[in-house]
């Protein structure tokens, strides 16, 4: 994949190709960021072609998605200053509203509502029945603390969405 976009971005350059030959060739060197790089080849090609003015198309692609990569393993710090060099350096691209999101999600990662209590329940689907029980005792169990704010979240009796829950509670 890195050769194959080395080339892209090699025949997206060249003057002398017609527009809709070189549109392609930014088309598909976009797909190959977007898909077909791992990790390692991705944070290479940052640190390679991250200041290249050649490169000036793929780079807020790239930037995010190396942003991305780092907070999924973790590496809070990384991410968050590749976006902030992102927000920096790009901020008319496409992706520049996604990456101000991405970064307010990063750092808002760790704040924490001491007085509320998340939870999930299939409030809908097969197993709404039980979860709507559920609901009406844990609400009875905490009428006696209205200092505690329960933030309640459906998940439809589904994995998929459950886990989707959890990532917006």
């Amino acid at each position: 994949h890195v050769q194959a976009l080395e080339l892209l971005v090699d025949r997206r350059n060249n003057d002398g190709l017609a527009i809709d030959k070189r549109t392609r060739a930014e088309q598909y060197a976009k797909e190959i960021v977007l898909e077909g790089l791992d990790f390692t080849q991705t944070e290479r090609l940052w640190n390679e072609y991250g200041n290249s003015s050649s490169w000036n198309f793929v780079q807020p692609i790239l930037a995010f998605r190396l942003a991305k990569i780092y907070y999924h393993i973790r590496d809070y710090e990384r991410s968050e200053q590749i976006l902030q060099q992102f927000i920096e350096r790009f901020p008319s691209s496409e992706w520049t509203e996604q990456a101000h999101k991405f970064y307010e999600r990063l750092k808002n990662r760790f704040e924490v509502a001491t007085n509320t209590v998340g939870i999930m329940l299939p409030l809908s689907g097969r197993y709404k029945v039980y979860g709507e029980r559920s609901l009406a005792a844990i609400r009875l169990a905490f009428s006696k603390s209205p200092q505690i704010n329960l933030v309640v979240k459906d998940t439809q009796g589904d994995a998929t969405v459950a886990a989707g829950q959890v990532e917006s509670l």
